[in-house]
């Protein structure tokens, strides 16, 4: 599985998608992660979504975040952008790539039954642990 941005939904589909998937690439434009951004609010409904996804990230985002009556967080972006990459990188099937602009996805059958993929980058530099 490709997922292609590495904010914050990007992210939570990683930590979703590393339960289900053997393998899970995701790719970022970006080359560095900078804090930047605007505050952002979870509602309960981010909180279900979060706790579903991984039960570790709603808890780790109370540390850094300030609580709402409707039991929601207010936040900065980028902490909220870093708390998620922290448990992105701690799973051993997702492999992270920055720097990378996505370019185009191909789609070919050979037989007609089966579908092939093609993702076409720039260039492509494999990350390992933290930078």
């Amino acid at each position: 599985v490709i997922v292609i941005g590495a904010g914050p939904a990007g992210l939570a589909a990683c930590l979703g998608l590393s339960k289900l998937c053997e393998k899970v690439l995701l790719v970022e434009k970006h080359a560095q992660f900078e804090a930047r951004g605007a505050s952002f609010g979870l509602a309960p409904n981010g909180r279900k979504a979060l706790e579903e996804l991984h039960p570790e990230a709603w808890s780790k985002l109370e540390e850094v975040g300030i609580p709402t009556p409707d039991k929601g967080l207010l936040l900065p972006w980028w902490e909220m952008r870093d708390t998620l990459l922290d448990l992105v990188k701690g799973c051993e099937n997702v492999e992270l790539h920055t720097g990378e602009k996505f370019v185009d996805i191909l789609e070919t059958s050979a037989d007609g039954e089966e579908t092939c993929v093609m993702v076409t980058f720039e260039s492509t530099l494999k990350l390992e642990g933290a930078f």
